[in-house]
C-alpha cells in the first residue's frame, strides 16, 4: 500500500471539497436562519482540522502505520456526512431557533449539535489531509501547495454551484468531490475494498436524488407566509444573492406603514423573498396604474415638494415604488438591483412577474448599488434608499451583517449624484428603544456637514405610526416646499419631524410617540452636540462606515447593566440578538479549541523542549492568516457587494496564492532565520498592503467587477504567497528535529484558527476592519517569537516511518 509518490490529486479534490463546502453553507445557513454566517462556516471547518490534528497527535502511533488503509475511507466519510450533516439539522429534534437560543437550555444545545452536525466532514478531510503532510513532512511543501490550490479552485467550484444548485442540493452536489477524492485512490485498492467504497458511495448520491426539503426558522416571514391558506411557491430561482422564492396567497398584502386615512383597497400581491426574508411585493399590472395606497405612505412626501423627471432607485426591491415615480411624472426611472437571479426570474419568459420593471419608463440596472453610484456620471432628481428596519424591530437579526449602502461614505456617494433641487430619501421603521432612526439621522447630518452645508437647513423629516422618511435637499428647503410638506401632512395625518421652521406642538398632532426624549434627541443629532449623544447614549448612534458597515449593530458592552435595569435582562436579546449570538459561538469555539489544544498535552506532558515555540509560532500563524481573511473578504464585500462571491474570490486567491508560496519554500531552507524572515515578510505585507487598499478604494470602486476582482488578486496574491512560506517552513523544520510533535502544531495551527473568525467579527463591529489587518500583523509578531524556539537544539531525529516518508523507500 505505500508509494513513492504522496496522493496529491487527493489532497487537492479534500481540500477543493472542504472550500466549496464552506461557500454552500453559507447559502444553506442564508436560507435557514437570518444570516450567512460566514465566520461560523469557516470557523466549523477550522475546527474540524483542528480536531483532526488533536486525534492525530492522540493516536499517531495507530494511525500513520495504516495510513494508506485509512485515507480512502477518511475522504469516504467527509462524502458521506456533507449531505448527511444538513439532512439530520433539519430534524425536529435537533433544528436550532436561533431567536430561542438565550430563552431555551434546549435551544442552545441545538446550537451546539448544529456545530457538530456540520463538523465530521471537515474533521474527516481534515483528517485525511493531517495524514499525508505527518507522513510526507519532508515534501510538505509540495503536499500543502497541493492542498492549498485545491481548496482555491473548491472557492470558485463553490462560487459556481451555488448560483446553479438549490440549495436543498447543494451539500449532496458538493459531496461529489470528495467522492472524486476517495476515487483517485482507487488503483490503490484491493477487490473489496472497491466493493465497500462503491457501495457507501451510494449515500450522497441518493441524497442528491431525494434532498428533501430545507427546514427554515419557524420565526423567518417566509415560514408565516406560507402557513397562510392557499399559499404556495410558485417560482424560485437561486443565485449568489440567496435563494430567490415567490409566494402567492390569497390573503397576502403589502401595506408598508400606510396612513390611517387611507380608505382604498389594497390590492393583492404575491410576496418576494430571498433566503426566507421579504424582498417586496408584486402588484398587479392594473393596480400600478394608480398606486393609490403607496400615496399614503411617509415614503410618498417628497412628491408634494417636487415632480423628479430622474428617479433612482437602490435595492429597494418590487413593490410599486417605480410606478409611484412614474406616476408623480417620473421620465425615467432606475432601478439599481445586485440580485441577478432576482431580476432573471421577475422579467424573463413569456411574462413578467415584476410589471413595474417592465414599464416604458423603467430600467433594471443590475449590480451593486455602491458601484453604480461610483461609476454613472447621471445626475437624478430624486435617489430612494432601501428602508431599515421593521415592524416591531428586528430583534437585531442583522446586526452582524455587513450593508455597504447604508454607510456614510454610501450616502456621500449619492449626495454627488444629484441634480440641483434633487433630493435623498431613506424610510427607517421606528423601533422602542429608538435606534435605526437616529442613526439614520446621524448619518445624514454627518454627510451633509461633509458636504459642508448646515444639514437644518437641508434635511426634512415626515413622521407617521410606524415609519419615518427622511429626506435631504441639494438646495436649502424653502418656504413654499416646507408648507406643502405641511399640507401632505395634514392631508395624511402625519407629522412633520423636522422642518424649517417648526414648532415643538406640530410633532405630535396625530401621531403621539411614546418616548417624549426622543424629540431632543433629533435635536441634537442635527446640530447639538453630536459626540455628546455618541457618548451618552446606551446605544452606539454613531454612523455606519465602509470600515465598520454594521448599521444595525448598535450594543455597547457598558451598557448592558443599565439596559437590563431599565428594561429586564430577558428583553436584551431582543435588542441585538445577532451581536450576542456572535459572542456566544465565539465563547463556544473557545472552549471546543482550547480542549483540542490541551488534550494532546494532558497525555503526552505538559512540559517538554520546544512545546511553548510550536504554540506561539503555529498558534499565531493561524490567527494571523484567519485575522487577514476575514479582513479581505469585508474589503472584497466592499467592492463585489455580496459576501458570498466576496468569500469565494478572497478564499480562491488566498489558498492558490499559499499553495504557490508553499511550493516555492521547498527550495529554502529550513531552519529558524528562514522562518522568522517568512514571518516578519506576511507582518509587513499585512499592514502595508490593506492599507494600499482602502487608500484606493473610493477609485476603484468605480471600475468594472473584473477590473475590481484583478485589483483584489493581485493583493490576496501577494499576501498569500508570504503567508503559504510559514506554515511548511515550520513543519519541515519540527519534522527533522521533533516529528512526535509534528501532529500538534497540525492541532494548534487548526484549533487557533477555530475561534478567530467569530472573534474578528466582534473585533470588526467594535474597532473596525482596520484593526483586523492590525491584530494579524500582531499575530505574526507572536509567530516570530515562537519561531526562535519552536524546536529543541540538537541533531535531527530519524523518524519512525521512513518507508512511508521518503521518496526513495
Amino acid at each position: 500500500m505505500n508509494s513513492v509518490r504522496p496522493p496529491l490529486a487527493a489532497l487537492a479534490l479534500a481540500g477543493a471539497a472542504t472550500t466549496a463546502q464552506q461557500v454552500a453553507l453559507t447559502q444553506v445557513l442564508g436560507w435557514m436562519h437570518w444570516h450567512h454566517f460566514a465566520y461560523f462556516v469557516v470557523a466549523v471547518a477550522l475546527l474540524g482540522f483542528g480536531m483532526a490534528g488533536t486525534v492525530l497527535s492522540l493516536a499517531r502511533e495507530r494511525l500513520l502505520p495504516a495510513w494508506a488503509a485509512w485515507l480512502p475511507w477518511l475522504l469516504l466519510g467527509a462524502a458521506v456526512t456533507m449531505p448527511v450533516g444538513v439532512r439530520l439539522a433539519q430534524g425536529p429534534l435537533l433544528a436550532v431557533d436561533l431567536q430561542l437560543v438565550f430563552f431555551s437550555h434546549a435551544q442552545a444545545g441545538r446550537l451546539a449539535a448544529l456545530c457538530l452536525l456540520l463538523l465530521p466532514p471537515f474533521f474527516c478531510a481534515g483528517l485525511a489531509t493531517g495524514l499525508v503532510l505527518t507522513v510526507w513532512a519532508r515534501q510538505a511543501g509540495r503536499c500543502y501547495a497541493a492542498s492549498l490550490a485545491g481548496a482555491g479552485a473548491g472557492g470558485l467550484v463553490g462560487l459556481a454551484l451555488v448560483a446553479t444548485v438549490a440549495p436543498p442540493r447543494l451539500p449532496a452536489t458538493v459531496a461529489l468531490l470528495a467522492l472524486a477524492a476517495a476515487a483517485s485512490l482507487w488503483p490503490r485498492l484491493g477487490r473489496s475494498a472497491r466493493i465497500a467504497v462503491a457501495l457507501v458511495a451510494l449515500v450522497p448520491c441518493a441524497l442528491l436524488v431525494a434532498p428533501g426539503d430545507l427546514r427554515p426558522s419557524q420565526f423567518k416571514p417566509i415560514s408565516r407566509a406560507l402557513d397562510l391558506p392557499g399559499a404556495r411557491v410558485i417560482a424560485a430561482r437561486t443565485g449568489v444573492h440567496g435563494w430567490v422564492q415567490v409566494v402567492v396567497a390569497p390573503a397576502l398584502r403589502s401595506a408598508p406603514a400606510l396612513s390611517l386615512e387611507f380608505r382604498g383597497e389594497i390590492p393583492p400581491q404575491d410576496a418576494v423573498f430571498v433566503n426566507g426574508l421579504p424582498y417586496g411585493s408584486l402588484p398587479s399590472a392594473a393596480s400600478l396604474a394608480t398606486p393609490d395606497w403607496l400615496a399614503f405612505t411617509t415614503d410618498a412626501a417628497v412628491f408634494a415638494t417636487t415632480r423628479p423627471r430622474r428617479v433612482l432607485l437602490l435595492e429597494n426591491g418590487p413593490g410599486g415604488w417605480a410606478a409611484l415615480a412614474a406616476a408623480h411624472g417620473a421620465e425615467a426611472v432606475t432601478v439599481v438591483e445586485p440580485n441577478r437571479a432576482l431580476v432573471r426570474l421577475l422579467t424573463s419568459g413569456g411574462q413578467s412577474l415584476a410589471h413595474e420593471w417592465v414599464m416604458p419608463a423603467v430600467t433594471v440596472v443590475t449590480g451593486s448599488a455602491r458601484a453604480f453610484l461610483r461609476r454613472n456620471e447621471g445626475e437624478f432628481d430624486l435617489i430612494r434608499f432601501p428602508s431599515v428596519g421593521g415592524l416591531g424591530g428586528t430583534a437585531g437579526l442583522t446586526a452582524a451583517g455587513e450593508q455597504f449602502l447604508l454607510t456614510r461614505e454610501g450616502f456621500a456617494d449619492a449626495w454627488r449624484r444629484l441634480a440641483p433641487g434633487g433630493v435623498l430619501a431613506a424610510t427607517a421603521w421606528m423601533d422602542f428603544p429608538e435606534r435605526n432612526p437616529p442613526r439614520l439621522l446621524a448619518t445624514f447630518a454627518e454627510m451633509l456637514e461633509a458636504a459642508g452645508v448646515p444639514p437644518r437647513a437641508h434635511l426634512a423629516a415626515v413622521r407617521g405610526w410606524a415609519t419615518v422618511t427622511f429626506l435631504a435637499r441639494r438646495e436649502p428647503w424653502t418656504e413654499m416646499e416646507a408648507t406643502a410638506l405641511r399640507a401632505f401632512c395634514l392631508e395624511k395625518s402625519f407629522d412633520p419631524l423636522l422642518l424649517p421652521g417648526l414648532n415643538a406642538g406640530e410633532r405630535e398632532q396625530f401621531n403621539m410617540w411614546r418616548d417624549p426624549g426622543f424629540f431632543p434627541l433629533v435635536d441634537a443629532l442635527v446640530d447639538g452636540d453630536r459626540e455628546e449623544v455618541y457618548r451618552s447614549h446606551a446605544f452606539s448612534l454613531r454612523p455606519a462606515t465602509d470600515d465598520r458597515p454594521y448599521f444595525s449593530q448598535f450594543m455597547r458592552p457598558g451598557s448592558f447593566s443599565d439596559l437590563a435595569d431599565a428594561f429586564g435582562t430577558r428583553a436584551l436579546p431582543f435588542f441585538e440578538l445577532g451581536s450576542l449570538v456572535v459572542a456566544l459561538t465565539f465563547g463556544l469555539l473557545v472552549v471546543l479549541a482550547a480542549a483540542g489544544i490541551a488534550l494532546p498535552l494532558a497525555r503526552r506532558g505538559w512540559c517538554g523542549p520546544g512545546k511553548a515555540g510550536v504554540l506561539f509560532y503555529f498558534g499565531g500563524l493561524g490567527a494571523g492568516f484567519m485575522l487577514a481573511e476575514i479582513g479581505l473578504i469585508l474589503r472584497a464585500q466592499a467592492w463585489l457587494g455580496s459576501p458570498v462571491p466576496a468569500i469565494a474570490v478572497v478564499l480562491t486567491g488566498l489558498l492558490v496564492a499559499s499553495g504557490v508560496g508553499s511550493l516555492w519554500s521547498e527550495r529554502l531552507p529550513a531552519n529558524g532565520r528562514t522562518a522568522r524572515r517568512a514571518v516578519i515578510l506576511c507582518a509587513g505585507l499585512i499592514v502595508v498592503l490593506p492599507a494600499l487598499l482602502a487608500a484606493s478604494g473610493p477609485a476603484v470602486g468605480a471600475w468594472p467587477v473584473a477590473a475590481q476582482a484583478t485589483v483584489l488578486l493581485v493583493v490576496i496574491g501577494a499576501l498569500g504567497g508570504a503567508m503559504g512560506m510559514a506554515f511548511p517552513l515550520g513543519l519541515r523544520r519540527l519534522e527533522a528535529t521533533a516529528p512526535e510533535q509534528v501532529p500538534w502544531a497540525w492541532a494548534v495551527n487548526g484549533c487557533v484558527s477555530v475561534a478567530t473568525p467569530a472573534g474578528a467579527v466582534l473585533l470588526a463591529m467594535g474597532a473596525g476592519g482596520g484593526m483586523l489587518f492590525v491584530a494579524a500583523a500582531g499575530a505574526y509578531a507572536l509567530a516570530w517569537v515562537g519561531a526562535g524556539f519552536s524546536a529543541p537544539s540538537g541533531p535531527a531525529r530519524s523518524r519512525p516511518f521512513p518507508a512511508a516518508s521518503s521518496p526513495s523507500a
